[in-house]
């Protein structure tokens, strides 16, 4: 296994309130002025992961919900191959019939991580199963649409760098998730549009501290609330990173223990780490 596995957040400013209209003709699909805008926050942070030393690119990039407008899509896939980084991305409502659904896109490029594996190039998208109450009523207001809810939970094998859930926002609150993951992932990778980022930090220990992994929440950065929290035993050693402060633009990266997490998952000794829930068992997948 890896020491370590490098993360790249991403926060961008988008504004909810000018992006969607629900009376608006483009609905539920965002402003174009307001996307535009955003794109440009995010080139500006990817940009800046770009310049970096090879050693120091992160292994992932993380957007948060709703990070980019479908137009922009295979522009994410250039700095994905640009990078060598996976890019996992948020994006704006997509639309089947009369459901609007709440998708997120996952880039892997050629040869993961930066030229040094052997993968394929490959896009795959995962959807929010719950929406936010706001989220609802938004798409109720206009009359043409309900909410299209993604039922399926998904786990992103890394090899040497472990295994990934991922989710939406308030997918969070999801028990259910919980029980597939626990023993079964390193990581959890959640992206977010949330304004209660107080909650979401108290979810965040009990998250770790119920799955046993490490916690990336990528919230917008016009809530700010971004954190990065590892179950080990020091106190002041869990919060790897935490970002508080509203309509910031930001881009970090950080470190999170992949080895030393495998093996008390597999064998606690009781050392470095906090111990497992009771009848933790850690799973092939």
């Amino acid at each position: 296994m890896e020491d370590i596995l490098r993360v790249a957040l991403v926060q961008n400013t988008l504004d909810a309130e000018i992006a969607w209209n629900p009376y608006a003709p483009h609905f539920p699909y965002m402003n174009e002025t307001e996307a535009n805008r955003i794109w440009d926050e995010t080139c500006n942070a990817l940009r800046a992961l770009f310049v970096q030393p090879n050693t120091n690119k992160p292994h992932i990039v993380i957007l948060p919900e709703f990070g980019v407008a479908h137009k922009h899509e295979k522009e994410l896939k250039s700095f994905s191959e640009l990078l060598g980084s996976i890019i996992i991305s948020g994006l704006d409502f997509s639309v089947k019939d009369d459901k609007v659904f709440n998708e997120a896109l996952v880039t892997v490029p050629f040869n993961w991580p930066h030229q040094t594996g052997n993968c394929k190039a490959i896009q795959f998208r995962f959807g929010k199963r719950y929406p936010a109450w706001k989220e609802k009523d938004l798409i109720k207001k206009n009359g043409k649409y309900s909410f299209g809810s993604t039922e399926k939970i998904y786990i992103m094998d890394l090899g040497n760098f472990g295994k990934v859930g991922l989710a939406i926002c308030a997918d969070f609150y999801d028990i259910e998730r919980y029980v597939v993951y626990q023993g079964r992932i390193q990581h959890l990778i959640l992206i977010a549009y949330n304004q209660d980022t107080t909650s979401f930090h108290h979810l965040t220990e009990s998250f770790a501290r119920l799955v046993y992994c490490n916690v990336m929440i990528c919230n917008t950065g016009f809530h700010g609330g971004s954190t990065v929290f590892c179950p080990r035993k020091e106190s002041y050693r869990r919060i790897i990173y935490s970002h508080h402060g509203e309509k910031l633009s930001t881009v970090q990266t950080v470190e999170l223990p992949v080895k030393t997490l495998m093996d008390p998952q597999k064998s606690f000794n009781g050392s470095n780490y906090k111990s497992p829930p009771p009848g933790y068992e850690l799973h092939d997948i």
